[in-house]
């Protein structure tokens, strides 16, 4: 998959050491990252543009090992309807965007073991939540032809622990989907490597290459690597919370500063708790997700109950090396620092905040204080019933404006003169093929070169499903 050092395009080998030493290399379009939006850049570069030199940069020996491994999201392709945060402007737009990547895992069934088709739902307990989600399902039905209100009856069907030892004077209500994809994007990125490699652009894909530096030059920039140097005539940075700090090098994103927040799971002791997926009625004032239950893509008998949520001073899981990194990215001045109290003390913020340090770090109560939690999908679950994945979850790079000191909501994008920086908090994985796309058109602007948006969209369209099956309200 990758070209460790690559030897085809200008490495010399040094037969003493077994070791291949980069020279200068030139390219057209240089891609920092190769997780599931770096290598979403290199397919649409690759296959829809006339851009001929291409090459991908990862740190990692392999790709998609950080936010795109499956332990590390929620394996959920966000397409607006069940993520009850988001507005109806916003969930048309996602839904364009993620049709995109349904498109494709449906027109590739080689690549079937990268994702499962499953149904889906948000649940509502309680009168007030279901009176927000029945007025939520007012306002989208539209969008989303597929989706049905339904009661506790039809919620029993679908996930028969849902409604199990469930108070029945508790109305509940869920908006339910059966055109649900559970997605391992690793898998997918590298469905997408493939496809760049086997197009007729030349790329290159270089595992194993932190880029160390860059700066501008005459004809575009210079990234410092190990062994050399890559010299491209654009840029492209899909490093996640590392895109950032990018950025604030070439000076760009200057009021821009990070709340990284690392999430974890819980996993079921007995098998098949939950068949499909099972979201919460989202706060909308806290960008964090709300807990859900669904069936793991890489063993379906598994049930995943998460994500939590604790702010570490760090860019990546466990890896204090970064704490550097991470204070780097901090806007030092008054309003900088005000910006992160202000946002913390929020009401809506702040009591989750707690409870979640308490999930993460109080050994024997937070684990029962996470259960809590997770009884609102089963209510028939047990301490013993779950247990702590260690060594999952991943790194949410939040971005904080701090000219209104407020979170920055969706995915980042900062644009410079021929360089992009994408840092993409919920849902960037599942709006990353039209990010490579919008990516891709401006590149073409900066280079002269073309991009077949017409043959790209046909190439990823989807015939839609059989949605006879009728709506009715709870």
């Amino acid at each position: 998959m990758c070209e460790n050092r690559c030897r085809q395009h200008g490495s010399l080998y040094n037969q003493s050491t077994g070791l291949e030493v980069l020279v200068e290399q030139t390219t057209d379009v240089a891609i920092v990252g190769g997780g599931i939006v770096g290598s979403a850049a290199a397919y649409v570069l690759a296959r829809y543009t006339t851009v001929r030199r291409i090459t991908l940069l990862e740190r990692a020996t392999v790709i998609a090992t950080e936010s795109s491994a499956c332990g590390s999201n929620s394996q959920t392709l966000h397409v607006g309807d069940i993520e009850t945060n988001y507005e109806p402007d916003m969930a048309r737009r996602v839904r364009d965007d993620a049709e995109l990547i349904a498109a494709y895992l449906d027109r590739h069934p080689r690549d079937a073991s990268a994702y499962r088709r499953d149904h889906k739902m948000v649940l509502a307990v309680g009168v007030r939540e279901v009176a927000q989600l029945t007025a939520r399902f007012a306002a989208i039905r539209d969008l989303y032809p597929a989706l049905r209100l339904v009661d506790g009856p039809a919620i029993a069907v679908l996930e028969s622990n849902v409604m199990a030892g469930r108070n029945p004077r508790v109305p509940v209500a869920a908006l339910v989907s059966h055109e649900g994809y559970t997605v391992n994007f690793a898998k997918l990125a590298a469905s997408w490597i493939r496809a760049a490699r086997a197009s007729s652009a030349q790329v290159s894909v270089l595992c194993g290459m932190p880029v160390s530096a860059m700066r501008r030059a005459d004809d575009g920039f210079v990234l410092a690597v190990p062994g050399g140097t890559i010299r491209a005539r654009a840029v492209v940075v899909c490093a996640g919370a590392y895109s950032l700090l990018f950025a604030r090098r070439l000076g760009y994103g200057q009021e821009l500063e990070f709340l990284p927040v690392v999430g974890g799971f819980y996993r079921t002791t007995i098998p098949n708790v939950l068949t499909g997926k099972v979201y919460t009625v989202q706060v909308p004032e806290r960008p964090f997700a709300a807990v859900h239950g669904d069936a793991d893509v890489r063993n379906a008998q598994w049930t995943r109950f998460g994500p939590t949520a604790k702010p570490v001073p760090m860019l990546a899981r466990a890896r204090a090396r970064t704490i550097p990194d991470f204070l780097r990215t901090i806007v030092w001045s008054a309003r900088g620092i005000l910006s992160y109290l202000v946002i913390m003390c929020r009401p809506q913020l702040f009591p989750f905040l707690l409870k979640m340090l308490i999930i993460e770090s109080v050994p024997f109560i937070g684990k029962r204080v996470f259960l809590r939690d997770a009884r609102k999908i089963v209510p028939k679950l047990r301490v013993s019933d779950i247990e702590r994945v260690h060594n999952e979850g991943g790194i949410r790079p939040q971005l904080v404006d701090t000219r209104t000191m407020a979170l920055q909501h969706g995915e980042g994008r900062i644009e410079g003169d021929r360089v992009i920086f994408n840092v993409t908090p919920s849902p960037g994985a599942s709006v990353s093929l039209a990010v490579a796309a919008r990516d891709a058109e401006q590149v073409c602007a900066w280079l002269g070169a073309t991009f077949d948006r017409t043959r790209f969209i046909a190439d990823h369209t989807r015939v839609p499903m059989d949605v006879s099956v009728p709506r009715t309200a709870a």
